[in-house]
């Protein structure tokens, strides 16, 4: 049996539908390719065009899964790319915010010490709603129900292209933290709630594999790699169709050592990488629990 996600919060179809339906309302029309050669797990590309036949900006995506979950994926995934890219971009939205103000917001991320040394240069930012607050309304502080966050941060284009920082007024040399500009963490789904697990699933992704060259090539911690015997058989089969694909052997890298256990089994995070060595330290696959994550 093919693997198969229970990722979406309605059938299959419907979110086919759904996602069609936004984007003939979007003008826009699917151009969809399958990588596979016909087994599952496979993959789909998709790139979304407008009607001269252009590529839309930013709007190219892939999906993975069973043949009909790949293309549902992919669909979805180009569709997030583009509503997330410069094609939306309204400057008029911008909020023109000194460093200063914005590292009050962002007191623990990295780029804080490295914005602070701009202190009173403004630069462009879109103002976030959260989605959870601490305590009860009337005594939360003001403006707790939002955040201010830097165009740039989860914007690679805003970055890349000058021409849409001088339509946002924004002046600002990003030359020392342009590097932190990344998109993890963006998702799309049929509801809040399922949007909502997609990005913290793809952010807690993202960390863990950052952090995996960083804990075993400078901290020193062996490589735990999951012993293709010990995998259900529908994830042992697509380990295998993931090698044949590839031309090589798969190993599947256990990267959740570092986490709560609650996260790291409900999870089941890994990844997988064409490796040309059989790596040491082969340990079994955790206990498989119902798979969240990103779009297929």
């Amino acid at each position: 049996m093919p693997v198969s996600g229970t990722e979406r919060s309605v059938p299959l179809a419907e979110a086919a539908r759904r996602v069609t339906a936004t984007l003939v309302a979007l003008g826009l029309e699917a151009h969809l390719t399958e990588l596979g050669n016909g087994t599952e797990p496979t993959a789909w590309r998709c790139e979304l065009r407008t009607p001269g036949g252009d590529v839309a900006p930013e709007a190219q995506g892939a999906g993975k899964g069973t043949r009909e979950e790949a293309r549902v994926g992919a669909l979805f995934e180009a569709l997030e790319h583009h509503l997330t890219g410069p094609a939306h971009f309204e400057p008029a939205a911008v909020e023109h915010v000194p460093a200063a103000a914005v590292v009050q917001h962002l007191a623990g991320d990295v780029i804080a010490p490295l914005l602070q040394e701009a202190m009173s240069a403004p630069l462009a930012c879109h103002r976030y709603r959260r989605l959870h607050t601490s305590g009860p309304a009337p005594h939360r502080p003001r403006g707790a129900d939002h955040l201010t966050v830097p165009v740039f941060l989860p914007c690679p284009w805003y970055i890349d292209e000058p021409a849409w920082r001088h339509r946002a007024g924004d002046g600002f040399d990003y030359a020392p933290v342009g590097r932190y500009s990344c998109s993890s963490g963006s998702a799309i789904g049929v509801s809040a709630a399922e949007t909502a697990v997609h990005a913290l699933n793809e952010a807690i992704e993202r960390d863990a594999f950052s952090l995996l060259p960083t804990r075993t090539f400078l901290g020193g911690r062996q490589l735990r790699v999951i012993d293709p015997a010990t995998l259900p058989g529908d994830l042992a089969h697509a380990l295998e169709v993931a090698g044949q694909h590839a031309g090589q052997p798969v190993h599947l890298l256990d990267v959740t050592g570092w986490m709560p256990q609650e996260i790291a089994t409900g999870a089941a995070l890994m990844t997988a990488r064409t490796v040309r060595r059989r790596q040491p330290g082969a340990v079994r696959a955790p206990a498989r629990r119902d798979r969240g994550g990103d779009v297929p």
